[in-house]
């Protein structure tokens, strides 16, 4: 198992754990008028639906962490604790600055394949944690899984693969 697998699956305990405690101290609480007790909300990846090359065990944590959303949210849902995931796309991060930086063809297909013509932003991403948070506007929403990906990095990653390592 090398280090970035052993990474990955820090991920999925994190998430795990994280969950683990969270639901713990929503269930000691009483419900509001609504029946809802807490939200939670998992960051998973784009990744972890569609796959990455050469990502397999980041794609396979990723995966995980989708799964993890939907099976809590169907067994606390009862309970009121609502469970979603967010997927952000290609968002402009330092986590993915040094593959745009070394390759200038990802940069054009980057703009010619995304509707937006840029990188997602942490705002972008935010703004859906911010709506899934919001009780009042997000009540029937559990289980759910976001995309933060202008619809297009599944096939942005399968240009990019086919250019630049195809």
């Amino acid at each position: 198992m090398s280090l970035s697998t052993c990474y990955s699956f820090g991920n999925v305990n994190g998430a795990f754990l994280g969950s683990k405690h969270a639901i713990a101290q929503f269930l000691a609480r009483n419900p509001d008028v609504s029946g809802f007790r807490g939200t939670l909300i998992n960051v998973s990846s784009i990744g972890g639906a569609v796959g990455l090359m050469r990502c397999t065990a980041y794609c396979a944590a990723k995966a995980a962490i989708i799964g993890l959303t939907r099976a809590t949210a169907l067994e606390y849902g009862d309970r009121g604790v609502r469970r979603n995931a967010i997927l952000p796309g290609y968002i402009s991060t330092a986590m993915l600055q040094p593959i745009v930086d070394a390759d200038p063809i990802f940069a054009g297909y980057r703009n010619d394949s995304l509707p937006a013509g840029r990188l997602g932003t942490p705002q972008d991403v935010a703004g859906a944690a911010v709506w899934l948070a919001d009780n009042g506007k997000s009540a029937y929403v559990t289980g759910t899984v976001i995309a933060v990906d202008v619809h297009r990095s599944p096939s942005l990653m399968l240009r990019y693969n086919y250019v630049c390592h195809g």
